[in-house]
C-alpha cells in the first residue's frame, strides 16, 4: 500500500538502506548507538535499527532500499488501521488482554508440545501395526467413492495408434506392457498404468467425455474395456478390479491415512503423559494446592 504524502524524504531512505547494506557487509546486525526514526504516526516512532532484521545478508543497496520502503509503508498503514479502530471502535479491553493471554498461551504451550512431540515421537510404523490397526477399525474405512484398479490412456486424435495397441493395453505379458509404455511416453498426453493401485474412479476419469456417466457403479459393473472420444482425443480404459461405495476399503487404499491416524494417537497419547508427569511432579513439589473450605463445626 502506498501512502500518500508520505513526510519521509527519500534521501534519508537512500541513507538507511546504504547504512543497512553496510551493516549486512559485516556478515551481522549491530545495533545503532543513535535513535534517528524514520517515520512518524501520532506518538508512534519506527527507529533505524527495527528495520536492520528485515534486509538478508547480500542484498543490493537498491533492494535494501525497496524493502525498507516497503516495510515503512505497511508501518504506517498498520498504525493509521490501529489509531483509528481504537478512536471508532467500543471494545473492552479486559475481554481484548484475555484473549491475548490466551492466544498466547497457545502460541508458547504449542512450542512446548512442538519440542516435547519431536523429541519423544516415534515415526517408524509397521506393516503389521498398519494391519492391525486396520482390522480393529473397519469402519473407519467405509468407502465413500467407487475405486479401480486398472489403466488408462489418453491420445490425441492425430497420434497414430499402433495395430496392437488395445491389446496391449489389456494384456499381462510384459513384452506387451513393455511396447505399451514406450508407446505412451511417447505419444499420450496423459496415461496411468500402475494397474497394482487402487485411484478414486473420478480422478481417473476427470475431464474426459466419461465423467459424465450418470451410475458409475453400472458402468463398473457392466464395462472391463471402454473406448470413448472427444473432438480432440481418443481415450481408452480398462479396469482389472473395482470397490463401490459402502464397501470396505482396501488397505492399500488407506494405507497412508492410517499411518497418519496412528500418528495422531501416538501424540494424543505422548501429550496425555506429559500432562500426568508434569501434574505429579508438581504435586511432589508442593505446586499445586486445592483451596478447602473449613467445615462448620
Amino acid at each position: 500500500m502506498n501512502i500518500p504524502n508520505k513526510k519521509i524524504r527519500r534521501s534519508s531512505i537512500l541513507y538507511l538502506g546504504w547504512l543497512i547494506l553496510l551493516w549486512t557487509s559485516w556478515g551481522c546486525k549491530e545495533q545503532s548507538t543513535t535513535q534517528d526514526w524514520v517515520a512518524r504516526v501520532g506518538e508512534n516512532y519506527l527507529y533505524e535499527e527495527e528495520l536492520a532484521d528485515i534486509i538478508p545478508s547480500g542484498v543490493s543497496a537498491q533492494d535494501s532500499l525497496n524493502m525498507a520502503e516497503r516495510y515503512i509503508d505497511k508501518w504506517i498503514s498498520r498504525k493509521l488501521l490501529l489509531e483509528n479502530a481504537q478512536e471508532n471502535t467500543e471494545y473492552n479491553i479486559q475481554e481484548i488482554n484475555k484473549k491475548v493471554e490466551d492466544y498466547r498461551y497457545a502460541l508458547i504451550t504449542y512450542e512446548f508440545e512442538k519440542k516435547y512431540l519431536d523429541d519423544k515421537l516415534k515415526t517408524e510404523i509397521t506393516s503389521a501395526e498398519v494391519e492391525k490397526f486396520y482390522e480393529e477399525n473397519l469402519s473407519e474405512f467405509e468407502l465413500k467413492q467407487p475405486i479401480v484398479k486398472g489403466r488408462f490412456v489418453k491420445i490425441t486424435k492425430k497420434a497414430k495408434l499402433p495395430s496392437g495397441f488395445k491389446d496391449w493395453l489389456r494384456s499381462e505379458k510384459e513384452g506387451d506392457l513393455q511396447k505399451l509404455k514406450e508407446y505412451c511416453y511417447t505419444n499420450a498426453d496423459a496415461f496411468n498404468l500402475e494397474d497394482s493401485l487402487w485411484l478414486a474412479f473420478d480422478e481417473l476419469i476427470q475431464q474426459t467425455p466419461l465423467e459424465s456417466i450418470p451410475n458409475k457403479v453400472n458402468f463398473l459393473k457392466f464395462n472391463q474395456f471402454v473406448e470413448t472420444a472427444d473432438t480432440s482425443h481418443h481415450y481408452y480404459l480398462y479396469i482389472k478390479d473395482y470397490k463401490i461405495a459402502d464397501q470396505i476399503s482396501p488397505i492399500e487404499f488407506v494405507e497412508d491415512r492410517i499411518k497418519s491416524m496412528i500418528i495422531n494417537q501416538r501424540k494424543t497419547q505422548l501429550i496425555k503423559e506429559l500432562e500426568t508427569d508434569l501434574y505429579q511432579k508438581a504435586e511432589k513439589e508442593n505446586k499445586i494446592e486445592l483451596y478447602k473450605a473449613k467445615e462448620d463445626e
